[in-house]
């Protein structure tokens, strides 16, 4: 069950990053097509180029904000796959304690 849950969530986190890069791609296409008008004022142009580093700056921390978000699915799924994997052998090591306890005292299972 856990491991479909993070299957899943890190299908739509991949999908929800590669829409959001394409989404970026096309407003810098519009952009630079914007930026080839020679009909452009300095001050719009200067706007434009603006615009245009603020996608790229948007691109880093969607980058950064994936790379956190992954890295919390790996440790959960590396703490849930731990605790998975331990608990048998837990039970194992409590079931033996308390049967020692239990023969110590004179009782038989």
């Amino acid at each position: 069950m856990f491991e479909q849950i993070f299957e899943e969530s890190l299908r739509a986190n991949d999908t929800h990053q590669s829409e959001f890069h394409q989404a970026m791609v096309d407003i810098r296409k519009a952009i630079s097509g914007r930026l080839e008008q020679a009909s452009l004022s300095e001050e719009q142009e200067r706007h434009l180029i603006n615009v245009l580093m603020e996608t790229g700056r948007m691109e880093y921390l969607k980058d950064t904000e994936n790379k956190a978000f992954t890295a919390e699915q790996a440790e959960a799924a590396r703490w849930f796959t731990a605790v998975q994997t331990s608990l048998p052998l837990a039970v194992t090591i409590v079931s033996a304690g308390a049967r020692l306890v239990l023969l110590r005292r004179g009782l038989r299972l």
